[in-house]
């Protein structure tokens, strides 16, 4: 089933963002949102493929721009089933051909394939493997600019589970949630600018906070929020928090962290400060989108049941609004005034999600697309 969900996330994303690029993980406002619009829900009364790509396994998702798609995946070398490789795949967005392939040997792992999603910046195009490789690509033609190699270089260390967290662009760094707390190189050479202290890595992918003066980065480590000064990586603060692996998101001077727990956090004389924390709800490996002042996504209460709720978060005050059951989780975006989601079960499903209108649990329209 991991193969064809990026076909679903295709489905999902490419329709309403034709008029807004989507270059890096978590959209081009690295909140799940976009200001596009003209998606019309009801083609899920009746879902129908478009095309359908075999690009690998893997948890990798896709980024946009004009009339190209890119992701990766990982498969078999050809001839040689005991042999893998990762392949970066440019597709062409309206019948899903492929323009390039860029391969290279890599193994699957316990989770096979890629976490990271690749990230487009100025005709270049930026990917991490599960175990360090770091490529520049030009964009329009596979071709490589720069690599290197993490863990072979001592520049990072990993966890089992190898590398998850995607690349972020600030200026002309390259910023990666590696080591205790982050590296930062510069995005035309590979160099590195500044590094952590060694440590794991955490899936989570850096997000960056710029409210008035402050310009940091910042890195959700195990039980802990790290914030580093973008340009310079010093430390600037960190915040115990019950960890977690989705991304922190910034809005308006504040976070909302998503972890085994989730909490407001207010930045009050240049420090963290919880306005509240609800301890109750898990957020598993997906980070939710903020619609006014609800947050959607997908979590778990109960660790040792085989179920999922995506749910409706009052961030007034972190209770719970709601919740809808799902057998396994799943991501979502939204655009248009509409929440668009997809399960690893192939459940595609839309929510209405305005300031006017927020969404009820009965008003969360499911689809097969493809059986379980």
């Amino acid at each position: 089933m991991k193969k064809v969900i990026f076909t679903l996330l295709a489905i999902l994303l490419i329709a309403p963002i034709q008029a807004q690029d989507w270059t890096k993980w978590h959209g081009p406002h690295a909140d799940g949102s976009t200001t596009a619009e003209g998606f019309n829900p009801k083609v899920l009364d009746n879902p129908q493929l478009e095309w359908l790509v075999n690009v690998g396994k893997g948890h990798s998702s896709l980024v946009v721009k004009g009339a190209f798609v890119w992701t990766m995946g990982n498969r078999p070398k050809e001839g040689k089933a005991d042999q893998f490789e990762d392949v970066v795949s440019c597709l062409n967005q309206s019948d899903g051909s492929v323009k390039w392939e860029y391969v290279y040997p890599c193994e699957p792992g316990e989770d096979p394939g890629p976490g990271s999603t690749p990230v487009w910046d100025d005709g270049r195009l930026y990917t991490l493997s599960r175990l360090g490789h770091l490529f520049c690509l030009n964009a329009a033609n596979g071709n490589v600019i720069w690599q290197r190699h993490l863990i072979e270089e001592a520049v990072g260390q990993t966890r089992p589970w190898g590398y998850a967290g995607s690349p972020v662009i600030w200026n002309d760094l390259l910023i990666l949630n590696i080591n205790q707390s982050g590296v930062a190189m510069n995005k035309l050479t590979g160099e590195k600018v500044w590094k952590s202290e060694k440590g794991e890595s955490n899936f989570a992918s850096p997000v960056l906070y710029e409210h008035q003066d402050d310009h940091w980065v910042l890195f959700p480590v195990r039980n802990k929020l790290y914030a580093r000064e973008i340009e310079t990586g010093k430390l600037m603060w960190t915040h115990s928090l019950r960890g977690g692996e989705g991304d922190p998101l910034c809005r308006d001077g504040h976070i909302i962290f998503p972890g085994r727990s989730t909490a407001w956090v207010d930045i009050v004389d240049g420090k963290p400060k919880n306005r509240w924390e609800n301890t109750t709800i898990w957020w598993t490996f997906i980070t939710p989108v903020q619609v006014g002042d609800y947050l959607y996504g997908f979590s778990k209460f109960d660790m040792q049941k085989d179920e999922h709720l995506f749910q409706c978060l009052n961030l007034k005050d972190g209770t719970m609004k709601w919740s809808h059951t799902f057998e396994i989780y799943g991501g979502i975006i939204a655009a248009g005034g509409y929440l668009f989601g997809v399960t690893g079960q192939g459940l595609v499903f839309v929510a209405v999600s305005t300031e006017v209108k927020t969404v009820t649990e009965s008003e969360v329209k499911i689809s097969t697309l493809f059986p379980h």
